[in-house]
């Protein structure tokens, strides 16, 4: 069997990885070092009707390493108690916000950016296991034009206190890659802006604009390489 060159196999493992580039990739932001209840675990408004939290996160740009389409988050339980989500109507948003994660502002409203675009509405609660995922109406996101935030409004949850048999998620207190803001009515921490947010895990679709170049790479390749089997000697010249 005529064996094909070593160069053709390269061609052909170029383009399986470009047809591969669509494929998402998972991305994890935040570093582990305790746990946090706001705003799916424990609700301390003392109220199971009305907003029982307004809740903001912001993540580092400089955390991505590409631009593409968030299509899932998921976060991590903290082992010690049964893992369970607090029964309430859940409003999620994406935006890039004009604050960063040192600068974010404790009025929740200037941490909103124009591309601000809804996740998912409705209804979440109940037992999970140990990672609980959010799958929503996919964010395209560009981490040359800020951080990103998200944006989390829930209403009518469970009256269950933090301390009081609730769970916990991963989160983050070193404040270097991601922080958080939050503000309710009554409480013990009416508004808050600091440490403490929640280990994110992103669901990243590529970008066309990323898949393409790496076709045009894959194609660039391919022309060069068919040049140089079909005239290395000018063999398709006709003779004179």
């Amino acid at each position: 069997m005529k064996k094909r060159p070593l160069n053709l196999d390269l061609l052909i493992a170029l383009m399986a990885a470009g047809a591969g580039s669509a494929e998402a990739g998972l991305l994890t932001i935040g570093n582990y070092d305790d746990g946090n209840c706001f705003p799916f675990n424990c609700n301390d408004t003392g109220t199971s009707t009305g907003i029982s939290i307004h809740y903001q996160q912001i993540y580092a740009a400089s955390s991505f390493l590409s631009a593409g389409s968030i299509s899932s988050i998921s976060f991590f339980d903290k082992p010690g108690v049964s893992p369970n989500v607090l029964n309430g109507n859940y409003s999620i948003s994406f935006s890039t916000s004009p604050n960063t994660v040192a600068t974010l502002s404790s009025t929740l409203a200037n941490n909103v950016g124009a591309d601000n675009s809804a996740f998912f509405v409705g209804a979440l609660g109940g037992s999970i296991g140990s990672i609980f995922t959010i799958t929503g109406t996919p964010f395209p996101y560009n981490p040359f034009l800020g951080d990103l935030l998200i944006d989390i409004i829930v209403s009518n949850q469970d009256l269950v206190p933090n301390n009081t048999g609730n769970s916990y998620f991963w989160a983050d207190y070193t404040g270097s890659e991601t922080t958080r803001v939050y503000s309710f009515v009554g409480g013990p921490d009416a508004l808050s802006v600091g440490t403490g947010a929640l280990v994110t895990q992103f669901e990243m679709i590529p970008e066309p604009a990323t898949i393409l170049a790496g076709v045009m790479l894959v194609s660039l390749v391919g022309h060069r390489f068919l040049r140089h089997q079909r005239c290395p000697d000018n063999s398709f010249r006709m003779n004179a």
